[in-house]
Parts: structure tokens; sequence; C-alpha cells
């Protein structure tokens, strides 16, 4: 991919960008981080309808993963967090089968949006890690790669690392 088309594919990405995740709306609206723990892991809006994300992951596993990170020392790790590697990590830590790197991702971003901690280093889960080796023409196994290594177009100070 030539940087035109890379530069083509950016501005498209921008122009139609909506909020593909409306359960980060619902949890912008909560008081408090319990409930938005709890909502996170659900991965669901406030009509009830599950994240496409996690859509093939029956609720009874969503329900236990809910449980595994809603203990009170969880709770006041992921408020006590710095940044949001910790988020990620703390999340990740408490991970049960049927829970894959999307979906920890998922929750930790909706997590880390209500608590103002972001990304800052690029994820790389299922199609983020299948089109980052695309792009970079190599297999990434680390579960996250650095923005300084991206092509200067996607460095541009309006993409984040979310």
């Amino acid at each position: 991919m030539n940087i035109q088309e890379l530069n083509r594919l950016i501005e498209k990405f921008k122009e139609e960008q909506i909020c593909c995740d409306k359960i980060i709306d619902y949890i912008k609206k909560q008081k408090d981080l319990k409930k938005v723990i709890e909502l996170a892991a659900l991965a669901r809006d406030e009509n009830g309808i599950k994240h496409n994300h996690q859509r093939l992951i029956p609720d009874f596993i969503l329900n236990k993963f809910k449980k595994s990170i809603l203990k009170d020392n969880i709770i006041e790790e992921i408020k006590n967090a710095k940044h949001f590697d910790k988020i990620y990590t703390i999340i990740e830590e408490h991970r049960i089968k049927g829970i894959r790197e999307l979906t920890i991702y998922d929750i930790a971003h909706r997590i880390g949006i209500y608590i103002n901690k972001f990304p800052d280093k690029i994820y790389l889960h299922r199609g983020a890690r299948v089109g980052a080796e695309k792009l970079l023409g190599r297999k990434i196994k680390d579960k996250y790669i650095l923005r300084e290594i991206l092509p200067e177009s996607l460095k541009s100070g309006d993409l984040t690392c979310a």
C-alpha cells in the first residue's frame, strides 16, 4: 500500500467514524465505578443489546467474568490505576476460559474511558493484529505495538492509539 492509498483510507475512516460502542455512551452516564465495570463486562448497552465484539460469548461466561472482576479489591485497584495499561493488566489477570484478548481490551477500554485513562500503545487483538501485520509486513506476537513504528500518516494527532 502506498502513502496516497493509506492517506485515503485514513480520511475515509475519519469521515465514517461513528461511536461503534454504545456501551461507552451508556457507561459515561454512570455514577459509580462498580456499575461501570459491570456494564463493561456484560457488554450490553442501555437497551440490553450485546456488543457485536462479544456476540459469540455466552452470557453465562460474561456473567462469570463480571463476578471475577467485581470484587472490592479489584475495583479499588482499577480505581487507583495510573494508566490504561494497568487497567488492561488487571482485567487480563482475572481472565477466565472463554474470554479472549479482544474482550479484555474492550472491557479495559470501556472502563478506561470512564476514569480518563486511555491507551498510549496500540493493543493488538484479532483484526487489529491482522491489520498491523499487513501494514508492517511481519508477524507480531506482542500484545501491543508502539505508535512510533507506524507510518507518518498514522501518527497524526487526531488518531489515537485506541
